[in-house]
């Protein structure tokens, strides 16, 4: 079910590439749709069909395939762009911050914690934090919940657990020390991106383009890709201009910056 309120719904092309992908509608050549976080070579639809993507890499990471071929147990697709092989994240972490052996108590979890937040700031601070959280939840079977409830350190809620361990998965590697988008702006992408892969693919979309925007340009961009809207330089402009701090800087080459950005998403990952 949507809800009620017409602005909290979602874009109707994704409800239509998620009834697809559910089995709820049929899927037929020419379709687009949008394999976040599936591995090529491995994937298949909730009826069973296996999905073949010509020309990706196993183990690639592919979004946006439009679909060439359609048969009863498999379909064909080709991808607009494969990503960079990404290691997949699992329950063994490297550099355990507790030893295996040992069982951890709220005091030390919330111990550990306090030091990372007194030694690090943005991504990094959140990084570390998601590397200790996801360790902890698998080796102790605890929700965010319970653990945010158990550990008296300030800023450490359920919602920042969650964007943690996000920011962990989406770096396993710790791509992220270019310090090229800063932890509030990755941040914006994670509050409208529900999968972590989702969130990777427009990080490095951002990314490529070269420029770095700051999180109210980062939330401009979003808010005119999920509304599907008529993208002009007049348009992204009106919206630039609706936020005060960015009023006082320039808006024309805010606005340039955040075209940019779109005009890369698009021509990357298909969106129409």
């Amino acid at each position: 079910m949507t809800p009620s309120t017409e602005d909290l719904g979602p874009a109707v092309r994704f409800i239509e590439a998620h009834r697809k992908l559910s089995g709820f509608d049929s899927i037929n050549s020419g379709d687009r749709l949008t394999f976040g976080g599936l591995r090529s070579g491995k994937t298949s639809l909730v009826d069973g069909r296996r999905v073949c993507i010509e020309g990706a890499p196993d183990e690639a990471l592919v979004v946006n395939c439009s679909v060439t071929d359609v048969r009863p147990q498999q379909l064909r697709c080709t991808h607009h762009r494969t990503l960079a092989t990404r290691q997949v994240t699992g329950p063994e972490i490297p550099d355990p911050p507790f030893d295996d052996t040992a069982e951890i108590s709220f005091e030390q979890l919330a111990k550990k914690i306090q030091e990372i937040k007194d030694d690090y700031t943005g991504i990094t601070q959140k990084w570390e934090w998601g590397r200790i959280f996801r360790r902890v939840r698998v080796k102790s079977g605890l929700s965010c919940e319970e653990i945010a409830e158990n550990i008296d350190v300030e800023g450490a809620s359920v919602l920042q657990i969650e964007r943690s361990e996000g920011v962990y998965e989406m770096f396993p590697d710790r791509e992220y020390e270019g310090d090229e988008l800063s932890y509030s702006a990755i941040a914006e992408l994670q509050r409208v991106f529900s999968n972590t892969d989702d969130v990777r693919a427009a990080y490095d979309c951002i990314i490529a383009t070269g420029h770095s925007l700051t999180v109210k340009e980062t939330r401009v961009w979003v808010e005119i890709l999920m509304a599907d809207a008529d993208v002009t330089r007049e348009a992204v402009r009106e919206e630039v201009e609706t936020y005060k701090q960015l009023r006082r800087k320039n808006p024309p080459e805010s606005a340039r910056r955040i075209l940019d950005v779109h005009a890369e998403y698009e021509s990357t990952y298909g969106w129409e």
